[in-house]
């Protein structure tokens, strides 16, 4: 299964002008605090006359997700490893008792979108052994939020360890809630199933993934943890693709090259790992010499392929671009898909 890292700083400031917006307008209604107090045991069933607004006051909050929470037919939520605390300390007994209705068929299920770590898998098996959903996504967007069939909810607090939240939004305008519900499902398409998680942190294994990066910062950050981790590196680029990996990479690829002289000596393996294709003519015959004397192997090749990609051991960065001048590419696709690796394997 290949995951996409999903970009979601396009959409901070639409969910910012949600709040500001709602803000200028929005009024909470009151009622007896007693009422509350009786009622949130088992939710609140009144819902208020305004469509949308913001609550303030965190015990009121606990009570007014209780309500949403027990009103609902069906539920979806987002949320952050601590807002899952959260939710565990002040709603779980009634989820439990959506999902007693669920098991008679008056109940859709309770799904939970959220990124899961060492420090919570206790929490998720709780949650996965009393029968809700959930998958993992490793970038979350910057507000938790839940979705039932009659409202909706969002705060943009992180609720570490837990910790009560001070603001929520809460509305039944449609158009709020067709939103988050299908940012909800989005996620839920893209992550992965707890299960999968679980076995990938407590067997230790490297999740497999594709990501497209567009950050230039960030793909330099990568291929750098790329090639530190490297055992073995085949390229093959255009001149202005070796020209980028001298101006940002030269000096991870030194090091590649101490740490195989190293395991060498020590281990007398093969020294020959680095392995560089590119169609050398006069323009990149003194840059070629540089790599040459650096370690790397390097072959002609006249008419080379219309993509630049590096492939380690089990991983592969590419792009289209021809990287002019040494200038960095726009984009990079990074996969330890098997299939794209043996691929690119295959090419080289």
């Amino acid at each position: 299964m290949s995951t996409c890292a999903i970009n979601f700083g396009s959409n901070v400031l639409y969910y910012f002008i949600i709040i500001l917006d709602n803000l200028l307008t929005a009024s909470t209604s009151s009622s007896s605090s007693q009422k509350k107090i009786n009622n949130r045991e088992q939710g609140i069933t009144t819902i208020h006359k305004h469509q949308t607004r913001i609550v303030e006051d965190p015990n009121q909050i606990i009570e007014e997700i209780s309500r949403l929470t027990a009103n609902s037919n069906k539920l979806s939520t987002c949320i952050s490893p601590g807002g899952l605390e959260f939710s565990y300390k002040y709603f779980f007994k009634i989820k439990k008792g959506l999902l007693e209705k669920q098991k008679k068929g008056k109940h859709k299920g309770i799904r939970y979108v959220t990124k899961i770590e060492k420090d919570n898998i206790e929490l998720v098996k709780i949650y996965l052994n009393s029968g809700i959903q959930i998958r993992h996504v490793k970038n979350l967007p910057p507000m938790s939020f839940g979705v039932s069939d009659k409202e909706m909810s969002a705060t943009i607090e992180k609720m570490e360890g837990g910790k009560k939240i001070q603001s929520l939004l809460i509305s039944t305008e449609s158009s709020y809630m067709q939103h988050f519900a299908s940012l909800f499902e989005y996620l839920w398409k893209e992550g992965v199933s707890a299960e999968d998680r679980l076995k990938e942190i407590e067997e230790g294994l490297e999740p497999i993934r594709t990501t497209i990066l567009k950050s230039q910062d960030e793909i330099v950050e990568q291929i750098r943890n790329l090639n530190s981790r490297a055992n073995r590196l085949s390229i093959c680029s255009s001149l202005g693709g070796m020209q980028m990996s001298y101006n940002n990479f030269f000096n991870t690829y030194r090091n590649i090259v101490d740490k195989f002289r190293k395991k060498k000596e020590e281990q007398k393996e093969e020294f020959n790992k680095l392995r560089w294709i590119i169609n050398i003519d006069k323009d990149s015959l003194n840059l070629v010499k540089v790599f040459l004397d650096l370690g790397f192997q390097i072959r002609h090749v006249k008419n080379m392929l219309p993509i630049n990609f590096g492939v380690l051991d089990k991983e592969v960065a590419l792009t289209i671009e021809n990287m002019e001048g040494g200038k960095m590419s726009q984009s990079f696709l990074i996969s330890n898909e098997p299939l794209y690796v043996r691929n690119m394997e295959k090419r080289y």
